[in-house]
């Protein structure tokens, strides 16, 4: 090509030609963003087991100040206030972390669980704790607390839930199966909330924290032919919510 041919030449987009370029990218980012929204919903789950594990390592320093007792809203209760049952808030006094009700980044809000939930909720958090493993029974009366357990009592720490996921409640149970439970904006509810995906982050008495799915956890979402009386004492017997009187009664967990 001379000079003078190049000095008169330009390249100029078709219409076609762009309209091929936008398809392109548009390919493109329908292929690359489910990977960014997985990405982001790891990191999310990431947080949500790292909160689990400062809570728990929270919970494992007040039972190395009070004797090898766990804290529970009952021993914990100051005036005798039913809102005294609540003792998470409590909890971040005594050790300098801050809590749900005046900050939305604290280790007691699930990233995933949305900000709706903190505000109409009346505890601030999306975790609870196993009442049922510290105190042997879901709401104890006022003389019960004697009962209440030592961490140097569980027998298996390492299978026995001491926080998890649920929805904006003090306490987490297996109550509560998935027809209860319409979407995340359900508050002050105790169920297991799966929401990372179909599982839930669980923190055990030993201190570790992981995500399991339904089939992991003895809850009634997770199993939910297990409603009578003597299917859900399975549940309630096992490792996971208790010391445990029956440990292999539901799959050893």
């Amino acid at each position: 090509m001379k000079k003078t041919e190049w000095k008169g030449w330009s390249k100029q987009f078709t219409l076609i030609e762009l309209l091929v370029v936008i398809a392109i990218i548009a390919i493109l980012a329908g292929m690359l963003l489910p990977a960014l929204n997985n990405a982001r919903k790891s990191a999310r789950s990431s947080q949500c087991i790292n909160n689990t594990k400062e809570i728990s390592r929270i919970f494992l320093n007040y039972s190395g100040d009070y004797g090898d007792h766990l804290p529970n809203p009952w021993t914990m209760r100051g005036s005798g206030n039913v809102s005294d049952k609540y003792f998470f808030g409590k909890l971040a006094k005594m050790y300098n972390v801050q809590h749900g009700e005046k900050y939305h980044n604290t280790i007691f809000r699930c990233p995933d669980y949305p900000l709706k939930g903190y505000i109409d909720g009346v505890f601030a958090t999306s975790y609870g704790a196993n009442i049922y493993g510290f105190i042997g029974t879901e709401s104890p009366t006022d003389n019960a607390v004697l009962n209440y357990k030592k961490l140097n009592q569980f027998s298996s720490p390492s299978k026995t839930c001491m926080v998890a996921d649920n929805y904006n409640h003090w306490r987490v149970d297996f109550n509560g199966q998935a027809a209860d439970i319409p979407n995340d904006n359900l508050h002050t509810k105790a169920y297991v909330a799966f929401r990372h995906n179909g599982r839930a982050t669980v923190a055990f008495l030993d201190g570790h924290s992981e995500s399991r799915t339904k089939d992991k956890v003895p809850c009634l979402q997770g199993y939910p032919d297990h409603t009578n009386n003597t299917k859900k004492a399975l549940m309630y017997n096992s490792f996971f919510w208790h010391i445990s009187r029956t440990p292999t009664a539901f799959h050893g967990m």
